[in-house]
């Protein structure tokens, strides 16, 4: 197995903080800070085991798909040297309807 370095997009960043954002407001800042420490360890974890998941060729050309802690699932790609981690979606949220949406703008 090939180690790879993480990356994450503007736009995974941009989930996280509003992940930890909801968190906070809805429960509070130590249950955002847990929840968000464990989702990172699950990020950098791909750094390891970066070919898993679910292909989703179907929504974009080599997307995949895992899901990690409680009610989080992640889309990434993996290149040669790096796994580029694309969205973190938490509940309910459509992923595939935005990454549908980003692909076609490539």
């Amino acid at each position: 197995m090939r180690k790879r370095r993480v990356v994450l997009a503007p736009e995974a960043l941009a989930d996280l903080a509003a992940i930890s954002t909801w968190l906070r407001e809805e429960a509070s800042a130590a249950v955002a800070q847990r929840y968000l420490a464990r989702i990172k360890k699950r990020l950098a974890g791909l750094a390891h085991a970066s070919e898993r998941g679910t292909v989703r060729d179907d929504v974009a050309k080599g997307l995949r798909v895992i899901g990690i802690a409680a009610s989080a699932s992640v889309a990434f790609r993996v290149q040669d040297d790096r796994v580029t981690v694309l969205r973190v979606v938490y509940g309910g949220q459509n992923w595939q309807s935005v990454l549908t949406t980003e692909s076609d703008d490539d």
